[in-house]
Order: structure tokens, then C-alpha cells, then sequence
């Protein structure tokens, strides 16, 4: 008796927190000021000068890895938690991050911001 309620406690507790993760949509949402998300890949809110580098990492399926100025452990995230190619977010996160004056563009929203990493870097992005 005592173990299935021990049981149903914590089926209810892995409930909760899947649906409180749920409530972030997936992706990597880019301001002028920085970056925030990653629903299912860690928290990752970085100013765009504290990022020392955006890679991917190949693995079984490829992740985006991003390292930051004091040598925490790099966010990694696969194509799931990003909704697109990893390699296609790390040449937008590049440009941004070695670009600050193209940054305002991120207010437009995210088609105008890949629109410009084509027309600047000539590298098509989807």
C-alpha cells in the first residue's frame, strides 16, 4: 500500500515538472542584448559578449554547442530542443555574436535576422 503510493507521488512529480518544461517552446530565442531557451538542453541565457564559442558537435545525431567566457560546461542541444539544424543555428549564432551592429535586426524577427546572415555572409540558411 505504502509503495504504491510512493509510486503514484512520484509519477505525479515527473508530471508536473514535464509539463512546467513544456511550457518553454522549443528553440533559442536571440535578442540584441543575447541569448535565452533551449527547452530540454539546460537553461542558456548568455550575453552575446559572454559567448566564447559556437560549434557543433558531431555525435549520432550533430548538437549545438555553446561555450561561454568563464569555461562552464558548453550547452549542447540537438536538432529537438532547437527545432532546426544545428548547423544552421550555430552560422546564425556566429554572425550575431561577431556582428553587434547587425544585431538590431533581431528585433524584425527571425526571418529578417536569417535573411541578413544570407545577404552579409552569402551563406544560405533555412
Amino acid at each position: 500500500m505504502i509503495g504504491t503510493s510512493v509510486i503514484a507521488v512520484v509519477g505525479l512529480i515527473a508530471l508536473a515538472r514535464m509539463l512546467w518544461t513544456a511550457r518553454l517552446p522549443a528553440g533559442l530565442e536571440m535578442t540584441e542584448l543575447g541569448i535565452h531557451g533551449i527547452r530540454g538542453a539546460g537553461e542558456a541565457h548568455l550575453m552575446w559578449d559572454d559567448i566564447a564559442d559556437v560549434g557543433v558537435v558531431a555525435a549520432r545525431a550533430a548538437k549545438l554547442s555553446i561555450a561561454d567566457v568563464n569555461g562552464s560546461h558548453p550547452v549542447l542541444a540537438a536538432m529537438p530542443s532547437l527545432g532546426a539544424d544545428p548547423n544552421d543555428v550555430a552560422v546564425v549564432l556566429r554572425f550575431f555574436r561577431d556582428h553587434p551592429d547587425e544585431r538590431s535586426v533581431l528585433t524584425e524577427g527571425g526571418e529578417a535576422a536569417l535573411r541578413r546572415v544570407e545577404r552579409v555572409w552569402g551563406k544560405t540558411v533555412s
